[in-house]
């Protein structure tokens, strides 16, 4: 038989830093000794889920693989600066994109001017780094 495992509130722990905490209404799973080494827990989740999610963790995807493929570029084109500006100019793009779909909802024109001038600076800097590949690369 498993031995039984009891959480402890936080504030049962002494020490400098201890912080009073609720105690948990039940153990977390992976206190659990019944759940501890059941097959359930290394089991993937279902596929699907919200359509919002998949959605969102898809964007995500593109997202790093496009900031991969522009780091790599501007590496391979000019170096440290040609990344940089590679990065900078991507999340730029990308935040001109989300601004303009933002500001079509009036709850969003607050994010979307923030996401504009995020994307201003970006552009400013990216535009700077650009700048600083095309000399060090004619240097050469």
């Amino acid at each position: 038989m498993a031995p039984e495992f009891v959480a402890q509130p936080i504030s049962e722990y002494e020490g400098e830093f201890a912080r009073s905490a609720p105690a948990p209404a039940q153990a977390p799973v992976a206190l659990q000794p019944q759940a501890v080494l059941t097959p359930a827990l290394f089991t993937a989740p279902a596929p699907g889920g919200a359509p919002e999610a998949t959605a969102l963790r898809r964007r995500a995807g593109v997202g790093l693989l496009l900031v991969a493929g522009a780091a790599g570029a501007g590496a391979v084109l000019a170096g440290p600066w040609g990344a940089g500006a590679g990065l900078l100019l991507l999340g730029a793009s990308r935040n001109v994109l989300r601004a303009h779909r933002l500001w079509s909802a009036p709850e969003g024109r607050a994010e979307a001017s923030r996401s504009g001038t995020v994307a201003l600076v970006g552009l400013g800097v990216g535009g700077y780094c650009a700048y600083r590949a095309y000399q060090a690369r004619n240097v050469r």
